[in-house]
């Protein structure tokens, strides 16, 4: 059982991280910050934000991605 679908976050087989990351820019909000971390992480910096607040931004992310066609 995978409850965070890490195994299915293998998404640099299917997209380009120039598309990821335009994903995720759409995804967070207008205070947070999105960026390279490595050569296959996204680091994401959710200013002034409760952890909460934080896990529904990772969640509209993760359901933005994952809608998105194979």
């Amino acid at each position: 059982m995978d409850p965070y679908h890490l195994q299915d976050f293998d998404l640099f087989e299917k997209y380009e991280h120039a598309l990821l990351y335009q994903l995720i820019s759409k995804a967070i909000r207008n205070v947070d910050s999105v960026g390279r971390w490595g050569g296959e992480e996204f680091l994401i910096f959710c200013p002034e934000t409760v952890l909460s607040e934080a896990v529904k931004v990772a969640e509209k992310i993760r359901i933005l991605i994952e809608n998105q066609p194979s």
